[in-house]
């Protein structure tokens, strides 16, 4: 690699988390980049200008992820064949480790947990994102003009409604013949965030969703390991408005219980670390993405709180947990990089 700075953390574990859902069936350094999420914009100039690859954003994206698949570790455990890569049989997601850290169980940010199948009990969200409400108004509109053509209802290949569920239940009410369109989105986490994303839109299209509505979406998403920056861009609210609605929900507390119990957040050394509410944590993570440090963000964020720094570090390490912002971008390329690049 050129003398520029990449963070491949992230890329690695969702490559990781690919191979070993496709395994053993190998894919391709174009499936894979297809998959990944969360790609800084940043990233993909440094290596279009500083490696040999076409000059183009795909062309940056698969040459990350092969760039990914090669740092995972033990490297016995990944199978190169050409064009495509593939977990050697017998391993899993639980043997692989980049530079001596663990994967995710889940590729940080998009663990859906299914919510579309229909076959599962708890598919939160195979039904529709909200209840229908009153249909008297569509019912009438579907005698008066039957279904419009131009707006069908659209489904996947599985037959689960992604958008007019309403419709459609006004339809089978007045006996009117449905125009449904069928998609395919695929398995897996990238195709269910599609799907989420298509369903969440047309309700945006029509009346607005209301506060509980919202907050029930945004739950189930921060307890699938979503952080409150990405649940934010996915139902189109900010990061403080997703804090300010999970204040005080139980997944907060279920969140905070489970990390105690796992030894993070409890104690640092003899230091006893206090709780950390959401507010703080926005706070805090506001000052990183000042490029503090975790010391100085703390210390600068809750300013009535005298610390100690192993405490100070670790709140800012539950802060980074609950909201998983990126920190600030090393001031350290050496590239000529224009403003598209973090550190230009």
């Amino acid at each position: 690699m050129k003398e520029y700075r990449l963070l491949l953390a992230d890329y690695v574990s969702q490559v990781a988390v690919e191979l070993d859902r496709a395994a053993p069936a190998a894919l391709s350094f174009s499936d894979l980049a297809k998959s990944l999420t969360g790609v800084i914009a940043g990233d993909l100039h440094r290596v279009r200008l500083h490696e040999d690859v076409k000059d183009t954003d795909v062309a940056a994206r698969e040459w990350i992820v092969e760039k990914a698949a090669h740092a995972i570790s033990p490297k016995k455990a990944i199978v190169f064949d050409g064009e495509k890569v593939s977990l050697l049989e017998g391993y899993t997601l639980d043997d692989l480790n980049f530079k001596g850290s663990k994967m995710y169980p889940h590729a940080p940010d998009e663990s859906l947990g299914d919510i579309f199948n229909p076959q599962l009990s708890d598919a939160v969200f195979a039904e529709n994102l909200r209840p229908p409400g009153n249909l008297d108004e569509l019912r009438e509109s579907m005698r008066v003009f039957g279904w419009l053509p131009h707006h069908p209802a659209i489904q996947d290949e599985r037959g689960v409604t992604l958008v007019g569920h309403r419709r459609l239940a006004a339809a089978e009410a007045e006996g009117v013949k449905p125009q449904i369109v069928t998609i395919v989105c695929g398995q897996g986490d990238a195709a269910d965030v599609e799907r989420f994303r298509l369903a969440w839109a047309s309700n945006l299209g029509g009346k607005a969703p209301t506060k509980a509505e919202r907050t029930k979406i945004e739950a189930h998403l921060f307890g699938r390991g979503w952080t409150m920056k990405r649940i934010g861009e996915a139902v189109g609210v900010s990061r403080k408005s997703v804090s300010v609605d999970l204040k005080g929900h139980p997944v907060l507390v279920t969140i905070g219980n489970k990390k105690r119990a796992d030894g993070r957040g409890a104690k640092t050394g003899s230091v006893k670390v206090p709780s950390l509410t959401p507010d703080d944590a926005e706070a805090i993570m506001e000052q990183r993405e000042q490029g503090l440090n975790q010391e100085d963000a703390v210390r600068v964020a809750l300013p009535d709180r005298q610390l100690k720094a192993s405490a100070s570090k670790e709140l800012a390490r539950q802060a980074e947990a609950m909201i998983s912002v990126r920190p600030a971008p090393s001031q350290s390329c050496t590239c000529t990089c224009p403003v598209h690049c973090p550190a230009g």
